[in-house]
């Protein structure tokens, strides 16, 4: 199962019907950087906010994925660039992405510095 369903996309324009779409209804949503929705109707009002707020993703790419069918259970790596509270966000990312009844039943972000670097260089 790729991660690029309505859950991707619905994000990328800020549809928030398409994100919703993809979503169980019991699902959890744990943010790299600290806040977890508990279920589809705390998603709901998370996207409302962002979108009342003027909030935009100006880039999500997946660099690479893994899919195992067997614990239905995706990983994607990825690079995020977005505009959000009056900031500006770019970072490297991997979402470990659990599916149930081929919706979104929980996703874990983890946050990788976009600004790397080599401390004792190049050998």
């Amino acid at each position: 199962m790729k991660f690029e369903s309505h859950e991707y996309k619905g994000w990328q324009t800020n549809n928030i019907d398409q994100v919703l779409h993809s979503l169980h209804e019991q699902c959890v949503v744990m943010e790299c950087f600290g806040p977890i929705y508990n279920n589809k109707g705390q998603v709901h009002s998370w996207l409302t906010d962002w979108i009342e707020n003027g909030d935009q993703i100006e880039y999500w790419g997946i660099s690479s994925e893994f899919y195992d069918s067997t614990l239905d259970v995706g990983i994607y790596e990825w690079e995020f660039k977005c505009r959000s509270k009056g900031g500006k966000y770019h970072f490297y990312g991997v979402s470990i992405v659990k599916y149930e009844e081929n919706l979104i039943k929980e996703i874990k972000e983890y946050q990788m510095d976009f600004n790397q670097y080599v401390p004792y260089g190049m050998k």
